[in-house]
């Protein structure tokens, strides 16, 4: 185990518990901070910098997210995910998510296609390039700009909350250029999809596309080439 976070940003000044919160978070979502590790406040008092209130109150805030477990001794761990959290979380986001890229379809500019096939085209330079964890970080870009269109903010939340908690996941695959490539082609069916405005067919292809993801994860972690 490293005896330091590296992302965790060390602070100078009282500072408030978002900052904290989002530090630990930053480091949990980038694998940083892996499943099963144990977070003590007092560790991570002598990492971060911060008095033990703010460092106590992300921790809270971050077990109600499901990001981390309260032990039964006395502090945290880092949480893990079972099969079953797995496909219950892709499960919602596919009812979600369709249900999000339904209301956008009436919000979709000509712009808003533009900047999509912009996207596109960039994972496929990155993926040309190997560069794939931009190929990552655009592929979030491309459902967040998306599901953004639905001017639903509630609904964005919990499909936020959703994604976040298994990123680690959705990222390790989309490291692997196949995988990256379907996805991709998935992309564009859906904006063939809102080019006609056809919203069940949209709404159809966001499914089927995050199903996909779920059994890609699913078999990954049957290979053993990722790890719960």
């Amino acid at each position: 185990m490293p005896n330091s976070f590296s992302k965790l940003k060390s602070f100078a000044k009282p500072i408030l518990r978002d900052e904290v919160y989002s530090s630990i978070k930053e480091a949990i979502l980038t694998g940083e901070m892996a499943p099963g590790e144990r977070l003590s406040i007092g560790r991570l008092l002598q990492e971060i910098g911060a008095s033990p209130t703010p460092i106590r109150e992300a921790l809270l805030k971050l077990e109600q997210e499901g990001f981390v477990s309260r032990l039964p001794k006395g502090g945290f761990i880092v949480s893990r995910f079972t099969r079953k959290d797995i496909e219950e979380i892709f499960n919602i986001r596919a009812l979600l998510e369709s249900y999000a890229v339904g209301l956008s379809v009436s919000q979709i500019r000509k712009e808003d296609i533009q900047w999509l096939e912009e996207n596109i085209k960039k994972s496929e330079h990155h993926i040309l390039k190997n560069k794939l964890n931009k190929v990552s970080t655009l592929n979030t870009e491309f459902h967040d700009y998306l599901n953004q269109l639905s001017r639903n903010d509630r609904l964005l939340f919990l499909i936020k909350g959703l994604r976040d908690q298994i990123f680690q996941y959705r990222s390790a695959i989309l490291r692997v250029p196949e995988k990256a490539k379907i996805s991709i082609e998935h992309h564009k069916k859906m904006i063939d999809a809102i080019k006609k405005k056809d919203v069940e067919l949209l709404k159809k292809l966001t499914q089927e596309h995050i199903q996909v993801g779920k059994e890609v994860i699913l078999s990954a972690i049957e290979k053993g080439t990722i790890k719960l």
